[in-house]
């Protein structure tokens, strides 16, 4: 769920990790923990 949520808000805001932290609630640098978490690039 988390990720589905995630990879939909970086779709909705063209991989813009700023607007898509802000969009889900989150810092941008949990984000990016996140991201590295689940091995994304």
């Amino acid at each position: 769920m988390e990720k589905d949520l995630t990879y939909e808000a970086l779709r909705v805001c063209d991989n813009n990790q700023s607007k898509a932290a802000k969009q889900i609630g989150i810092s941008e640098r949990n984000l990016r923990y996140c991201l590295k978490k689940w091995d994304v690039k």
